[in-house]
C-alpha cells in the first residue's frame, strides 16, 4: 500500500511538470489527485487558473499551496496578489506583495504591483513609496510617471503632481492622454486653492472634498490657454474621468472591515 502511495506520488510529479510546461489543466487536475501535499502542484495550477482569468480559483489554490509550505517560493505570494487585485482585495494583495518582497522577489515589477494595491487601499503614503522603489529600480517610464501624478492628487499635491508626475511623463510621451489629462488636473486643483484662498490637506476627506471643488470648476468654465483638445475634455469630463480614484473609496465597494480576506 505505501509502495502504491509512493509510485502515486511520482506520478503525480510528472503530471505536474506536464502540467506545468505545457498549461493543461488536466495534467495539474490529475496531479492534484494523486498527490494532494505537493504544494508546487497548486502553485502551478494556480497560476495556470491566474492566467486563464479565474481569480476565485487561482486564490483557492495559492491559498492551498501556501499552507502547505508558506516559505517555499516567494511566486506563490506574486500570484496570490494578482488574484487579490482582481478581486478587489487591495489589502490583502499589498501584504502578500510584501511578502514576496521579504523573500527576495525584489523586482520593478513587484513593487508596481504593491504600488496599485496601497494606492486602491486609499494608502497614497504607502503607493508613493513603491512607485519612488520602482523608479530607483527601473528609470522613469511614462506609467510610473503618470501614477506619481496620481499619488501627489490623491494626497491633494497639486503642484508636485504636476511636476514630478505628468509633467515627465509628457517629456517621455508628448502624447500620452493619462498625462495630459492628469496635468489639466493638477493645474485645476492649483487655480482651486488659489480661488479659494486656503491649501487643500492631505487626507482621504479632503481630497474628496478637493474633487467636488474641481467637478464645479470643470463643469463651469475652460480654463485658459489649453489646446482644443484639453478644452473638449474639460468641457465633457468630469474630475472622476481625468482623476483615477481609488477603487476602494469608489460607491459601493466594501469597507476594509466588510471584506473577506482569504488567508
Amino acid at each position: 500500500m505505501a509502495e502504491g502511495r509512493g509510485n502515486d506520488c511520482r506520478l503525480g510529479e510528472i503530471y505536474a511538470n506536464m502540467g506545468m510546461f505545457e498549461g493543461d489543466l488536466e495534467h495539474l487536475n490529475r496531479a492534484v489527485e494523486l498527490n494532494p501535499n505537493r504544494s508546487l502542484t497548486y502553485l502551478y495550477r494556480g497560476h495556470l487558473y491566474d492566467f486563464m482569468k479565474e481569480p476565485q480559483l487561482a486564490l483557492g489554490d495559492l491559498n492551498a499551496a501556501l499552507n502547505l509550505d508558506p516559505d517555499s517560493e516567494p511566486l506563490a505570494y506574486v500570484y496570490r496578489a494578482r488574484a487579490r487585485m482582481v478581486l478587489e482585495d487591495f489589502q490583502g494583495a499589498a501584504d502578500d506583495c510584501t511578502s514576496a518582497l521579504e523573500r527576495g522577489w525584489e523586482s520593478v515589477e513587484l513593487y508596481s504591483l504593491r504600488m496599485q494595491a496601497n494606492y486602491h487601499a486609499a494608502d497614497p503614503s504607502a503607493a508613493l513609496q513603491d512607485c519612488q522603489a520602482a523608479v530607483r529600480m527601473g528609470g522613469e517610464t511614462e506609467e510610473l510617471s503618470v501614477m506619481m501624478g496620481n499619488i501627489y492628487l490623491l494626497m491633494m499635491r497639486p503642484d508636485l503632481a504636476l511636476r514630478e508626475g505628468f509633467e515627465k511623463a509628457l517629456i517621455l510621451n508628448p502624447d500620452s492622454t493619462a498625462a495630459g489629462a492628469g496635468a489639466m488636473t493638477a493645474q485645476m486643483l492649483i487655480r482651486a486653492v488659489r480661488e479659494d484662498g486656503r491649501g487643500l490637506g492631505e487626507d482621504i476627506k479632503a481630497s474628496i472634498e478637493g474633487l467636488a471643488v474641481l467637478d464645479r470648476i470643470l463643469s463651469a468654465a475652460t480654463p485658459p490657454g489649453f489646446v482644443e483638445g484639453m478644452k473638449r475634455i474639460a468641457l465633457e469630463s468630469s474630475a472622476q474621468n481625468l482623476f483615477p480614484m481609488p477603487r476602494s473609496l469608489m460607491p459601493g465597494r466594501p469597507n476594509d472591515g466588510e471584506q473577506k480576506k482569504d488567508n
